[in-house]
């Protein structure tokens, strides 16, 4: 592996406790470290709705890894699959979202979307998978049968997917819109414009909607009412937001890293970020984030910018902390595992065309999908 001197020191990542008896999360506690999903799950971008990408989702590959199976569907695969309960949750370009057998790779079902899926990524929250399309249709699907259970339609272009909470769904279109609509029932509870298009997934956390625009802010709406809290001006388009302890992670196009405090928007720091606009990966004690060719580190607290990185031949999307084992996919068509304490290369997978997302780890298993149309289980 092409890299420089790694980390010196553990990730400490969390994972704590917070979950009903159906398996799935409930809401936050007012202060402190996110609750997150039962351990062996990643049931939406960046694993919860708080966009971290870390924690503890079972027992992934770490000394080495084989192919479990493949996949393939009739066009490419550019955004992040979901896994829950044994079943892997995958959006194609080809228009479909497809539910696969994660022991074997079997079809479970397919939803024809109506429109290729993107950049569109699905969250699984109870037995209810929720996907956008890109004109505009945010569908609740049932997760046995792939049978939509309501339809909700924003008329706009959706470029991302959604955030779940225990009551809401929430997500954002091209026409500068923010949309919360009922979990249960798919209607529309409360709508809130911005200056910009909405092209990130929002974040939810602590009763509050976190929404990044490209108008150059990032927004905190009330959840409940979708009243705005506060705004926060950066200094080009921000990526999605990530929430982890009372603190905003959001990088821009610009290159910069921005931590804000969640509660009135103020600026903590900023540092250099090297022009990602992928939401970073957040520990306890680290911040991960890309900056095309290479995975750049700062310190949670201060912004700091470590002088070590993994350098790749360009990353897909954003990577995914596992105790101290950070994996990530990128163009060169290679998965690795990387060891955060020293930067040792655990294993890399070669997938065989660019990998051009984001890794969904769980259940012992790491699933990316390629610009080919595979999907690849490692195990």
């Amino acid at each position: 592996m092409d890299r420089r001197a790694f980390l010196g020191a553990t990730a400490g990542v969390v994972a704590l406790a917070g979950c009903s008896n159906d398996g799935e999360r409930t809401d936050e506690a007012e202060s402190g470290a996110p609750t997150v999903e039962p351990s062996g799950s990643w049931p939406s971008y960046q694993r919860t709705r708080f966009n971290t990408g870390a924690t503890d989702p079972g027992s992934p590959p770490t000394s080495s890894v084989s192919e479990a199976w493949t996949f393939e569907t009739d066009d490419q695969i550019v955004t992040a699959s979901a896994i829950h309960n044994g079943t892997v949750y995958v959006p194609s370009e080809d228009e479909h979202l497809y539910a696969l057998s994660l022991e074997d790779g079997t079809e479970q079902w397919a939803f024809d979307a109506g429109t290729g899926l993107y950049n569109q990524s699905p969250a699984v929250a109870g037995q209810t998978v929720y996907q956008t399309n890109e004109n505009g249709a945010l569908f609740a699907l049932d997760t046995e049968t792939g049978e939509p259970r309501w339809e909700y339609d924003a008329g706009e272009h959706v470029p991302r997917g959604a955030a779940v909470s225990t009551t809401g769904v929430f997500f954002g279109d091209n026409d500068d819109t923010v949309y919360a609509v009922d979990r249960e029932t798919g209607e529309e509870r409360w709508t809130y414009r911005t200056a910009g298009g909405i092209q990130s997934v929002p974040t939810y956390h602590d009763r509050a909607v976190y929404v990044s625009s490209i108008d150059d802010h990032v927004y905190k709406l009330d959840a409940e009412s979708g009243e705005e809290v506060w705004n926060h001006r950066t200094d080009n388009r921000p990526g999605s937001p990530t929430v982890y302890d009372g603190t905003v992670y959001t990088s821009t196009t610009e290159g910069t890293m921005y931590a804000l405090d969640a509660a009135d928007g103020s600026e903590l720091w900023t540092a250099v970020a090297g022009g990602m606009d992928d939401n970073p990966t957040v520990s306890e004690d680290r911040i991960f984030g890309d900056s095309t060719y290479a995975v750049d580190v700062w310190d949670r607290e201060s912004g700091a910018r470590s002088a070590d990185v993994v350098e790749t031949d360009g990353i897909g999307d954003t990577t995914a902390l596992v105790d101290d084992t950070l994996f990530l996919a990128s163009e060169d068509a290679v998965v690795r595992a990387i060891d955060v304490t020293d930067g040792t290369e655990l294993w890399r997978h070669d997938v065989g065309y660019a990998a051009e997302v984001s890794p969904a780890v769980g259940e012992g298993y790491v699933v990316v999908g390629t610009i080919r149309g595979e999907v690849h289980a490692l195990h």
